[in-house]
C-alpha cells in the first residue's frame, strides 16, 4: 500500500484533490441553491453568516459582515427577484440565506409554528377562491343597510369582527350565515362566539 503512494506523483495527487474540492463544491452550491428554492439574489465566495464571509471586508468578492450587500443594494436586490424574498448562496462556503423586506412575510416565517399548525386548516382555506367569493357576497350582503330608512351607526369595530365572523364561519366551517342574522343566535345549542371558543 505504501509503494503505492509513492509511486503515484504529487501533481496527480494534487489534481485529484483539487478536482474532488471542485466537485464537491459545485454540489454544495446546487444543494443552496434547491434549499432556496432557486429564488434569485446575491452570489458570494462566502455568505454572511460564515466565519470566511465575515472576516473578510464587503467586496465584489465577499458579503462583509452583517448583512451589508443587502443593505447596500436595497433599492434593487427586491426588484430583482420575482418574490418579496431575495437569497444569498456561497460559491465556496456559507449556510444559504433567505432576506426578505416584507413584514407579512416576516411575521410568518417568525410566528409560532404550533398556533399555525393548529389554525392551519381554517386559516389554508383563506388563499382559495372560494373565500374571495364569500366576501363579495358578504359585502353585497351588508350593503342592504343601504335600503334602511335609519339606523344607528354601530360600533365599527364590531361590525369589521362580525364580518371577519361571518367569513371564517362561511370559508372555514362552512356555516351559510346572512348579514341581518344576529351573532347571538343558536348554532346546535351555543351562541356562535361560543362555537369559535370551543373550537379555539
Amino acid at each position: 500500500m505504501f509503494s503505492l503512494v509513492t509511486s503515484l506523483s504529487w501533481p496527480v495527487l494534487l489534481g485529484t484533490g483539487v478536482l474532488l474540492l471542485v466537485v464537491e463544491r459545485a454540489v454544495g452550491y446546487w444543494r443552496s441553491l434547491a434549499a432556496v428554492s432557486y429564488l434569485p439574489g446575491l452570489r458570494y465566495l462566502f455568505t454572511t453568516m460564515s466565519i470566511s464571509g465575515a472576516l473578510f471586508p464587503a467586496s465584489r468578492y465577499t458579503p462583509g459582515p452583517g448583512g451589508y450587500p443587502f443593505w447596500a443594494n436595497r433599492r434593487t436586490v427586491y426588484k430583482n427577484s420575482k418574490a418579496e424574498i431575495a437569497s444569498q448562496v456561497g460559491w465556496l462556503g456559507g449556510a444559504p440565506l433567505l432576506m426578505t423586506n416584507s413584514p407579512h412575510v416576516m411575521k410568518q416565517i417568525l410566528g409560532n409554528k404550533t398556533v399555525w399548525d393548529k389554525d392551519e386548516l381554517t386559516i389554508g382555506g383563506i388563499a382559495y377562491q372560494e373565500v374571495w367569493s364569500e366576501t363579495a357576497k358578504t359585502y353585497y350582503d351588508c350593503l342592504i343597510w343601504d335600503k334602511e330608512r335609519s339606523f344607528i351607526m354601530p360600533d365599527v369595530p364590531a361590525i369589521t369582527g362580525k364580518f371577519a365572523l361571518y367569513l371564517f364561519a362561511k370559508s372555514g366551517f362552512g356555516i351559510d350565515l346572512a348579514w341581518n342574522e344576529s351573532v347571538g343566535e343558536k348554532v346546535n345549542g351555543l351562541t356562535m362566539p361560543d362555537c369559535f371558543q370551543v373550537t379555539s
